[in-house]
């Protein structure tokens, strides 16, 4: 299985819909060789594969990192604090969705 397939089984099987129930947001996970798109929709998680740069677009330095925090081994706010997660834009949202798959 590839990394992209990988990350997707991941967050197929780690989502919790009732945590994103005031989510309505279009987020890329990216880890500098590949990245997800996925549309968050009020408890709702759809993978897309849009063209344009979502509105939150979360950076990982790599994919140990980001099927770590997703799968639950490492945890989201641990991997900021040490610089390995940054975003391009607000932390509130950012920090909000990855708690969707904790």
């Amino acid at each position: 299985m590839n990394e992209v397939e990988n990350i997707k089984t991941i967050i197929l099987r780690k989502f919790i819909s009732e945590k994103s129930r005031d989510l309505s947001c279009e987020v890329r996970i990216d880890w500098r060789t590949e990245c997800v798109d996925i549309l968050l929709n009020h408890g709702d998680l759809e993978f897309t594969t849009r063209r344009e740069t979502p509105e939150i677009v979360i950076y990982f330095e790599s994919f140990e990192r980001v099927s770590s925090v997703l799968s639950g081994e490492t945890h989201h706010i641990d991997e900021f604090m040490a610089g390995n997660l940054r975003s391009n834009g607000y932390l509130i949202p950012v920090l909000q969705t990855l708690h969707c798959f904790r």
